[in-house]
């Protein structure tokens, strides 16, 4: 089978705006990953180090802060990258049965 058949094409329209601007954006957003990980990564240490916050709220804060720099880790790779992009198509490729 032809795989061009498979491939969906999403055109990102509201990054084309972005296009002159695009360090502008990308260096605070950058910034804003970096803290995002740097913060959540420091205070779960803290709380897996001192042995007198080992209580249910601090390990439900814990495993909270653990999601938001997952989520962080997955989304904002991304979104750097389509910033700095000149293309502005992705393509998705559907495995063929």
């Amino acid at each position: 089978m032809n795989p061009e058949l498979n491939t969906t094409y999403i055109t990102l329209d509201g990054l084309l705006a972005v296009q002159k601007y695009r360090h502008v954006y990308f260096f605070p957003l950058l910034t804003v990953y970096i803290l995002i990980l740097c913060c959540n990564l420091v205070i779960v240490f803290l709380i897996c180090r001192h042995k007198n916050l080992h209580e249910p709220m601090y390990v439900f804060n814990s495993a909270l802060l653990l999601n938001a720099a997952f989520f962080g880790t997955n989304i904002y790779p991304k979104l750097l990258s389509d910033i700095l992009s000149e293309k502005k198509k992705a393509a998705h490729t559907y495995p063929t049965c």
